[in-house]
């Protein structure tokens, strides 16, 4: 296993000691990547004094050992909720108090965890992972940046290049895509902004079919 996400994980861990937890449940998909690698969804991380377990379906049991291998998995049936085998693994653990994220989970999952809980509490702590961890990148994430950067910039080189009076809003937009995934780059991490014309001055505005040539500025 990565010793990135094993570190990121006990970093995790020792902020939680003022929450007075016997264990967490990560169910933000993007929190849950974050500490383990996963790439997948639909899936959640449970953690404890030296454990991290995670809870998925085996659609992505192959997926999990090859992204996070030596990560303890529990592979749910067809027929059980994810907040089933939650309530399995934290009963295990004997923890009496339930850390999980304030901000994410629903009435409903609360309900539906605590139902399967032998008397644990649930504790709601928020935006720790977001606002003490993630938001300060290390030298890893920063080099994906950088690199991130560099594909977005010779996307636009190359779209620069290429643009023609008759191509739509939305033709460019697929263009600029296209060209950043050819580079090397995974997908977009927000949609375009391709605006013609007066479109240009709405803060978040998608493409259209409206051809470029016919408006005397161009906003990407």
């Amino acid at each position: 296993m990565s010793d990135r996400f094993t570190s990121r994980r006990d970093r995790f861990w020792k902020l939680l000691r003022d929450a007075g937890v016997d264990a967490f449940l990560v169910s933000h998909e993007l929190n849950v990547r974050w500490l383990t690698g996963f790439t997948g969804d639909s899936s959640w991380l449970i953690m404890a004094a030296g454990k991290a377990i995670l809870l998925s379906d085996s659609r992505y049991e192959t997926q999990i050992a090859e992204e996070c291998p030596g990560l303890e998995m529990v592979v749910r049936r067809t027929d059980q909720k994810i907040t089933d085998i939650a309530g399995h693994v934290v009963n295990s653990l004997k923890a009496r108090r339930l850390g999980v994220e304030g901000h994410v989970v629903t009435l409903e999952t609360r309900d539906a965890l605590a139902s399967g809980l032998a008397g644990s509490d649930i504790v709601p702590v928020s935006m720790r992972i977001e606002n003490e961890l993630r938001c300060i990148k290390d030298s890893d994430e920063i080099a994906e940046t950088r690199k991130a950067v560099q594909f977005a910039s010779r996307g636009f080189d190359f779209l620069r290049a290429t643009l023609r009076p008759d191509q739509t809003e939305r033709d460019i937009a697929f263009e600029l895509e296209h060209a950043m995934r050819k580079i090397g780059a995974a997908g977009v991490a927000f949609p375009a902004i391709i605006a013609a014309g007066d479109r240009a001055a709405l803060p978040h505005y998608s493409p259209a079919d409206r051809r470029v040539g016919d408006y005397d500025h161009l906003l990407i």
